[in-house]
């Protein structure tokens, strides 16, 4: 995926290949489109139809290919309904601001990305990695991980046996 100033470069705004399919990436091949236009249908429209006309060599049978927007889509019956008129592709997703929200919040370490990436000023958190940085550098030697995980697979025997 571009980022930064690459994101103008000319061709598909991504393209990506995944062994598995997850609730946000179809498997095998797809190509992305990302857009922040004022009207977000049209957007996808509008790519849709240049990308289906100047496929670049891709496979359109074998790649899915995902519109991103981050607005929220209101009308998900018309959204549906023009998913399901264009079959040129593999697959057609559509990923408005709720599915958007919905990856954020399930993944912490895209989360902590983002929060360090663009609001660390402005509201404190850490990040484990962070946290762990910051506790084991106030000794010298710095402190070990092995010191806090020695004896827990003991412990946690222990437990299982308790909890028969």
């Amino acid at each position: 995926m571009p980022y930064g100033n690459d994101i103008w470069a000319p061709g598909f705004d991504g393209v990506v290949h995944s062994d598995e399919q997850t609730p946000y990436i179809p498997a095998g091949d797809s190509v992305w489109e990302f857009g922040t236009n004022k009207n977000s249908l049209r957007k996808v429209r509008d790519d849709y139809r240049k990308r289906s006309s100047n496929y670049q060599g891709i496979d359109k049978e074998k790649t899915s290919i995902c519109h991103v927007t981050p607005k929220i889509l209101c009308d998900s019956r018309k959204v549906n309904e023009w998913k399901s008129e264009h079959k040129e592709w593999k697959e057609v997703r559509i990923y408005d601001a709720s599915v958007l929200c919905d990856w954020i919040n399930s993944e912490p370490a895209v989360c902590a990305w983002l929060l360090e990436k663009y609001f660390s000023r402005d509201i404190y958190f850490s990040t484990l990695e962070m946290t762990w940085s910051r506790f084991s550098h106030k000794t010298s030697p710095h402190t070990s991980k092995s010191l806090f995980l020695s004896d827990r697979n003991i412990h946690r025997q222990s437990d299982l046996y308790f909890l028969q």
